[in-house]
């Protein structure tokens, strides 16, 4: 069984406690495990499924019955609570909590590679270096950026991704690009690119603010579309997608960083069906 710090969903952790328990003594059953903490068989079955949440006061009798304490205990409160969130603004503070709890010599979560995605500069900093000859000076790496950030940002960022490995620095003093991949795990992944998802967001409205439309490029546009062509809308922005991509990787050499948002959105109600998607 893993590690309870490697879970993000505590229905799963619960199914493979009794699973491994089961192995382990013959006469553990669902029934045992759900008397001990005070939870009806039946509805125990739901809350495995997923169908049903623990209560706050049957998640104190599994943390008692666990003989759980300290960080363990807190975080699975905390991960009880952060499967019950409704919106997305509670559940990423609710995984910020669950971050902050990880023991350290928890290795699935990663908080370096979390981190990465959490600020926006990271990225754009680890681009600048394809096209910008930095050697050390934070302050004048801190100005390239649109909007500037701190030094202090600067100097956090490079630390970052030199440990990320992304970065290196050659024997003549300037720091590359190692194209290595920067992976998220796929269970917190849709947490830390939402996050840097809505700070682009906030780049986005900067630039139409701030820089000519010489250099930027905003389009925009409303329709009514019926829903069986949405994923074919889907299909050809990934296409536009793969498009761009190529032309970027044919760019020799590079002298600027750029951002490309895409969004597409309802503006009107949606039908169950399509809204479940």
């Amino acid at each position: 069984m893993k590690d309870l710090f490697e879970y993000l969903n505590y229905h799963s952790f619960l199914e493979d406690f009794v699973a491994t328990k089961k192995s382990e003594k013959e006469w553990f059953s669902i029934r045992y495990f759900a008397e001990k903490i005070g939870v009806d068989q039946a509805n125990l079955v739901r809350v495995f499924q997923g169908k049903r949440h623990l209560s706050v006061a049957a998640v104190e009798r599994m943390v008692a019955y666990l003989e759980l304490d300290g960080r363990r205990a807190d975080y699975l409160r905390c991960l009880v609570t952060f499967n019950k969130c409704k919106t997305d603004a509670k559940a990423r503070a609710c995984f910020d909590k669950l971050m902050a709890l990880v023991a350290p010599e928890a290795k699935v979560l990663e908080p370096r590679q979390y981190e990465f995605y959490r600020k926006w500069y990271h990225t754009a900093v680890y681009n600048l270096m394809d096209c910008y000859d930095f050697r050390g000076d934070f302050d004048a790496l801190a100005n390239q950026l649109n909007p500037v950030i701190t030094t202090t940002q600067a100097r956090e960022s490079m630390e970052l991704l030199l440990q990320l490995g992304v970065l290196q620095k050659r024997a003549d003093g300037r720091f590359v690009q190692t194209h290595s991949i920067i992976s998220s795990g796929d269970a917190w992944r849709s947490f830390a690119v939402h996050t840097f998802q809505e700070a682009t967001l906030k780049l986005a409205l900067h630039s139409l603010e701030n820089h000519p439309r010489q250099v930027r490029d905003f389009s925009t546009m409303s329709m009514s579309i019926a829903e069986k062509d949405l994923e074919v809308i889907r299909e050809l922005t990934r296409e536009y997608r793969k498009s761009v991509l190529k032309v970027v990787q044919d760019s020799n050499p590079a002298d600027s960083v750029y951002h490309l948002n895409i969004q597409l959105f309802p503006m009107s109600k949606v039908s169950t069906k399509t809204g479940s998607k």
